[in-house]
């Protein structure tokens, strides 16, 4: 998995949709935006879905499918409670690009799948990078 930290006050990131199960994890605009950006660089993404830990889609090419996720990591206070940042102040957000194939545990033929699927990894993460970048409204503060 490689994340990419970056500050930015283009989206919102107030709670959003399923407040309950997902925990109203904001980055739905983000997300969106991250995926027409590698769609416009010829990938194929599909929707944008909630998780507990943020908002995500999958890109799939001939062999691989790479997980893109995007999480607003919230301020917190000493009691580890998330604090409001006004949304005018630069806001923290991870993109996770990941390479997950666990079928491929029990396909042994498969294995070799794992490199080109780290290879798949990579590459979207470069391409990622690139969007983010060219954005004048975001600042990458960290590559992991």
């Amino acid at each position: 998995m490689q994340n990419i930290l970056v500050q930015t006050t283009k989206f919102p990131h107030l709670p959003e949709g399923d407040l309950e199960r997902n925990n109203g994890s904001p980055g739905s605009a983000f997300a969106i935006w991250l995926s027409q950006k590698l769609s416009a660089m010829g990938l194929s993404c599909d929707e944008v879905s909630q998780e507990d830990y943020g908002w995500g889609f999958w890109i799939k090419s001939k062999e691989h499918t790479i997980w893109i996720c995007v999480s607003y990591a919230a301020d917190e206070d000493e009691d580890g409670n998330a604090i409001a940042k006004p949304q005018s102040e630069p806001a923290d957000w991870f993109v996770s690009v990941n390479f997950e194939d666990p079928m491929l545990l029990l396909k042994p033929w498969q294995w070799g799948r794992f490199k080109t699927g780290g290879d798949e990894q990579r590459k979207i993460a470069s391409l990622l990078l690139d969007a983010l970048q060219a954005e004048p409204e975001i600042t990458v503060v960290r590559i992991e």
